[in-house]
């Protein structure tokens, strides 16, 4: 009996031990995105930028998301008339052993979001250009998670449409978004953008169910909701 229920702790043992190597996947990437065009520039930035570093905080804390063991990757761009870049976007990494290192993650982000405090306003919005380069950033199929936050308006603007291959599969998106003067004028067009851009991420290949919006002042007033969906969405 005794040498049954040790074969039987054996196995459980080798069991677990099983179920935690068989998935390779470790760390996660995600990608802030902001609109530096227009009246978001103007009226809804700075709060973008304060509310990304909360953001950033909670994700990175030990109720935020889970380090998988592997490191958090947190990259940041803007959306502009270009929005592409060349070469890396800059970045910080969260090794998991540095979680409680308060000092050298907030100088880090810092570093990045004065980048984007910088940038002067946008002459367009070119919501698929910024798309594409976060999309390139983010290939990489090992991670356990891959995000992209969005701070905008969600209504692209730029005088020559262009088509990029936009890959997003496995992604997940927050969408943050801020009304702009346009869309006062024309209460209606605050929908169509915000199915414009939806139509977009579903063509790039996101999953309807890890494709979220929320207004600014809802994220302002509770930070930890980005946390929480990224968390839920990625152990789907």
């Amino acid at each position: 009996m005794k040498k049954f229920i040790l074969l039987k702790k054996l196995n459980f043992i080798l069991f677990l031990f099983v179920l935690t190597n068989c998935d390779t996947k470790k760390g996660i990437n995600i990608v802030y995105l902001f609109d530096v065009s227009g009246s978001f520039y103007q009226e809804a930035l700075s709060s973008s930028i304060n509310l990304a570093e909360k953001i950033f905080d909670d994700i990175i804390s030990p109720t935020g998301i889970p380090f998988y063991s592997g490191s958090q990757i947190h990259q940041i761009a803007t959306i502009d008339q270009k929005s592409i870049t060349k070469g890396g976007l800059c970045s910080v990494v969260i090794k998991e052993k540095n979680i409680f290192d308060n000092t050298s993650k907030n100088k880090s982000i810092d570093h990045c979001l004065n980048l984007v405090k910088s940038a002067q306003k946008a002459s367009a919005t070119n919501i698929k250009g910024a798309l594409f380069n976060a999309g390139k950033a983010l290939e990489n199929d090992n991670l356990y998670g891959k995000g992209i936050i969005i701070f905008s308006d969600m209504r692209e603007e730029v005088s020559k449409i262009k088509k990029y291959p936009i890959n997003l599969n496995g992604v997940s998106v927050f969408v943050i978004w801020e009304i702009s003067n346009a869309q006062l004028e024309d209460p209606t067009s605050l929908q169509q953008d915000k199915n414009n851009l939806k139509t977009l991420l579903l063509d790039a290949g996101c999953e309807n169910d890890k494709i979220k919006f929320k207004s600014l002042s809802s994220v302002i007033n509770s930070p930890n909701m980005v946390s929480k969906y990224f968390r839920n969405s990625f152990k789907k």
